[in-house]
């Protein structure tokens, strides 16, 4: 298999693990159908290539500092926070939504959402350096600007069609969905983006105390 290939099946699997993001998705597809869990995934896909992109550079390092990893702790810790807190009480105080103005007024509110939710967990450009480490070490050519250029972009591309046929699925299932089921599926989904914000909040905390 070609760089590409192997760089776009990475990408592809990492975006499929089950994380806040992809429980931010599911819950925004739901709710506000293909262009809003679109937006979601196209926030992660930039935030994974912006770090992908650091670790082909050999900058992966960098997150080893303890002032910038408590920053993106922190920061990630106060946008899930923020995200499942509103999107909780949203859930427990109003008519869930389905349809209607309000999803074309905060689409690009998930876009920045994601963006910032995944550039905020140190986790994401110390996995993808560790991928980076083992794809360089197992292959024969020299490494080079272009050769790095095309893992990032496989990866792009792999988070970016991961992410597209979730929000195709969450498109059609939606119909299926009663507001009932869509009520307690928001509430759960809330519920576990604040759990991720506390084990962020948590590994900020340990990180400053140890």
């Amino acid at each position: 298999m070609g760089v590409l290939g192997t760089a776009y099946l990475l990408g592809l699997s990492v975006a499929a693990v089950l994380g806040p993001i992809n429980i931010l998705a599911i819950r925004t597809g739901l709710h506000r159908g293909f262009r809003a869990a679109f937006l979601v995934g196209l926030g992660a896909t930039v935030a994974d290539g912006f770090y992908a992109l650091l670790a082909a550079a050999g900058a992966a390092p960098l997150v080893g500092r303890a002032g910038v990893r408590i920053l993106l702790w922190l920061l990630g810790s106060g946008m899930l926070a923020y995200l499942g807190s509103s999107a909780l009480l949203q859930s427990l105080r109003g008519p869930v939504m389905l349809e209607g103005a309000p999803a074309a007024r905060t689409a690009w509110g998930s876009f920045l959402g994601a963006l910032t939710a995944t550039l905020g967990n140190p986790m994401t450009v110390a996995s993808w350096a560790a991928v980076f480490g083992g794809l360089y070490a197992g292959m024969v050519e020299t490494v080079t600007t272009d050769l790095a250029l095309r893992l990032v972009a496989g990866v792009a591309a792999g988070t970016f069609t991961w992410f597209t046929a979730l929000a195709a699925a969450l498109q059609v299932s939606r119909r299926l969905v009663t507001p009932a089921a869509l009520r307690g599926i928001s509430v759960a989904s809330s519920v576990i983006l604040l759990g991720f914000a506390a084990w962020f909040g948590w590994q900020a905390l340990r990180a400053l105390t140890g």
